[in-house]
């Protein structure tokens, strides 16, 4: 990895660590199999706590090792190119369980299910005709979905992106930057793009506070967002206090354990839609 002409000491963590991603991408293949997979929700939410949103969350229950965090395994997916059926199975199912909420009635303001896309995935030559594909089978109405895609994506595919977002867009699906200011920020992006939504990375909003470092950076996301006509979505607010500085800053849309943690989709209709 380093290249040639050079040398390097042997480190046994190295065979450690390499013996653990061959054994997780291994596992890959039966959990796709197995349907080991499975998704949770976490509600995206007004400062009133009424739900607009809702991102699906993928999760692997592993044998052996219990339940696995993307953390533990979308890199390895991405590195092997198994990311490309895993992302197949993420909207499936994702676009499935939207329906089956639709057939017993989603809260009036739900606006959109957000599903993260893999760079890899979404530059796959036949990605729009299998959402498309799928989303009419099911009969999931374009303007329910949104699909999260990520800054490093852009960097050298920003005229592929553009034309596969555009033609989404014509089909009313709706698109957000996830983890913005964390990866090439540029404003081009921001103008060029058919974008609708910036998610602020929750690196930003921890320990949040009106008078920190970290307000400015948020404050000009917030305030680009909303001259360009973008919704701003906060993540990781963890605390009445984040979510107070937010608020003072102009961002009224949040994610967060403090709202609520991932939840199955039972346990999300129950709490947030039954109620509503």
């Amino acid at each position: 990895a380093l290249g040639r002409n050079g040398f390097q000491f042997f480190d046994p963590e190295m065979q450690s660590s390499a013996m653990q991603r061959l054994d997780v991408e291994k596992g890959l293949h039966q959990a796709l199999e197995n349907d080991e997979f499975q998704l949770v929700f976490q509600p995206q939410v007004k400062p009133n706590g009424e739900m607009v949103g809702v991102e699906a969350l993928i999760r692997w229950n592993h044998p052996e090792k219990g339940l696995l965090m993307p953390g533990d395994f979308i890199d390895i997916a991405e590195d092997s190119g198994q990311i490309i059926e895993v992302g197949k199975w993420v909207l499936s199912h994702a676009l499935q369980q939207l329906k089956a909420w639709m057939n017993v009635g989603l809260p009036e303001g739900f606006n959109r299910l957000a599903v993260n896309v893999s760079p890899i995935q979404f530059m796959q030559v036949d990605f729009v005709d299998h959402l498309l594909a799928k989303m009419k089978e099911l009969q999931v109405p374009g303007n329910m979905l949104e699909l999260e895609i990520t800054e490093n994506m852009l960097v050298d595919n920003i005229e592929i992106a553009s034309s596969k977002m555009k033609l989404l867009k014509l089909q009313g699906v709706s698109f957000s930057i996830d983890d913005f200011g964390t990866g090439y920020s540029s404003l081009r992006y921001l103008q060029y793009l058919p974008l609708d939504i910036l998610k602020i990375d929750r690196s930003f909003i921890t320990n949040l506070r009106i008078d920190s470092d970290e307000a400015a950076i948020v404050e000009v996301i917030i305030t680009t967002a909303d001259r360009l006509g973008l919704t701003v979505i906060a993540e990781g607010v963890e605390n009445i206090e984040e979510c107070q500085a937010l608020q003072a800053m102009g961002c009224f849309c949040y994610q967060g354990y403090y709202f609520s943690k991932p939840v199955s989709a039972e346990e999300l209709y129950e709490t947030w839609c039954k109620a509503a």
